[in-house]
């Protein structure tokens, strides 16, 4: 049978045969129930490797909109036209952005459906049946080793399992962490400014004041540390969200000796840690004094959000009283299955796979983004380190950055102004900035978002 399909050339070969086969399918030329060619006629078609056409099909079996069972053809799946809409970035919403730069979430696409599927079925067959109970309010035995053997050759957190937590994401566990902070010590934390608002409200949820310590291209600055009377300073040390910078080896050190010389903790959010793209990523903070920081990670980033998938390291000295929390608000709150199915990714090595492909991906894209504000728009910076999904885009002085966000808006680019960040909704005492989450936009979407993200910018900077 034929089958008209266009490949696009600025995606790898396996991309876009995912891309056409799923646009056909959206667009309605390939109708549910409908059969495909087999996929060595597809590939003698596309004049490509017939392996390249069987891990199109598969990812799109494993995502749902094929169906293929042996000795049959392969067909377009019965799914509520919901989850094909799903697919295509066409069928948004209305009001949806048709360029999102403004949510943090990684590009939910690149979730490895087939090695999640393949970890769930690993975790099923060989998990007891205890292993499916309430468990330790921690979080699983297995997966806590095979994640502190990851981190330790990875980001150099070494500890015991004893004091590793698995966590409902980030956000539980600085609800978690605050909420013992409170009961053990100055109702008081340090928050770098400017930082992630939703981050200090859980920290006042918990019962702690927030005060700020201004951020500026070293990372915060560790002679403001107040001299007593904090319980923790919450930091991003490999890669600071919004200006993207790193905290220096010099404040690397003295904001650990700040925290032994005044007793306080200090809570490293390290959320992007393995998306670094110029160099190796830091050693985490955690590795220069484990009795006194409380190591934060998660796999929003590199696998998907909606897992809810994160973990803490707790010093030896917080764990009764972490789990004593934990316990009180119904941990483990993560899934048994889920739980076992990361640990078997850990184990299996698919989990190191994943993140080495999306981090060659996002630093595509970051790539693609100072090159094209560089060329078009050339009176913005892009400033901070290469890492993370987030960019930094200064803007020349004087202009006002709501302005440029409002604008962007209208024509449906959506942005952040950088005083959405700070403490108190000021203008940054830097200059003017919008932050770009270039992590967003689909894999397939990408060059159009962005180039509608750069006509816009320079539509009102540059008119």
């Amino acid at each position: 049978m034929d089958l008209l399909l266009t490949l696009r050339s600025d995606l790898g070969r396996q991309a876009a045969v995912e891309h056409a086969l799923r646009d056909a399918i959206v667009d309605g030329a390939l109708q549910p129930g409908a059969p495909l060619p087999s996929t060595r006629a597809l590939a003698t078609e596309l004049g490509l490797a017939r392996g390249t056409v069987v891990a199109a099909v598969e990812q799109l079996s494993a995502e749902g909109i094929l169906e293929t069972r042996p000795g049959a053809r392969t067909r377009v799946a019965h799914v509520p036209p919901s989850l094909v809409a799903v697919a295509s970035p066409r069928s948004a919403p209305p009001d949806a952005p048709e360029a999102d730069f403004l949510s943090g979430d990684p590009d939910l696409t690149l979730f490895p459906r087939a090695a999640w599927t393949t970890a769930v079925r690993n975790a099923l067959d060989r998990a007891e049946a205890g292993a499916l109970g309430y468990g330790d309010p921690r979080g699983d035995g297995s997966l806590r080793v095979s994640l502190l053997e990851y981190l330790g050759r990875t980001r150099g957190v070494v500890a015991a399992p004893e004091c590793t937590f698995i966590t409902a994401g980030f956000s539980q566990t600085l609800a978690v962490v605050g909420r013992v902070l409170a009961g053990t010590g100055p109702a008081r934390a340090v928050v770098e400014d400017p930082s992630f608002w939703r981050h200090r409200e859980l920290l006042v949820d918990a019962g702690l004041d927030c005060v700020g310590v201004e951020v500026d291209a070293d990372g915060i600055r560790t002679d403001d540390l107040p001299a007593d009377g904090v319980a923790a300073a919450l930091v991003t040390p490999g890669h600071h969200t919004p200006l993207g910078v790193s905290l220096s080896p010099l404040r690397r050190a003295r904001l650990v000796s700040w925290a032994a010389e005044t007793g306080a903790l200090i809570i490293e959010d390290d959320y992007d840690g393995e998306l670094r793209y110029d160099r190796r990523p830091l050693r985490a903070l955690h590795s220069l004094d484990p009795a006194r920081v409380i190591y934060c990670g998660t796999a929003s980033k590199s696998f998907a959000p909606g897992l809810r998938l994160s973990w803490c390291v707790v010093p030896p000295a917080l764990v009764d009283a972490a789990t004593a929390t934990l316990a009180s608000i119904g941990g483990p709150s993560v899934s048994a299955v889920e739980q076992l199915a990361l640990a078997d990714l850990l184990r299996s090595g698919r989990y190191d796979h994943q993140v080495r492909r999306i981090r060659s991906e996002y630093r595509r894209r970051r790539d693609q983004l100072v090159t094209a504000v560089g060329r078009q728009v050339p009176s913005i910076r892009v400033e901070g380190v290469d890492a993370g999904l987030k960019a930094l885009l200064r803007l020349p002085a004087g202009l006002d950055e709501t302005d440029v966000v409002r604008g962007l808006a209208e024509r449906s680019v959506a942005v952040a102004p950088l005083a959405a960040f700070q403490l108190d909704g000021r203008a940054s005492p830097r200059g003017p900035a919008i932050v770009a989450s270039y992590g967003r936009p689909y894999v397939h979407d990408f060059r159009r978002a962005l180039q509608r993200l750069v006509d816009g910018l320079k539509a009102l900077v540059e008119p």
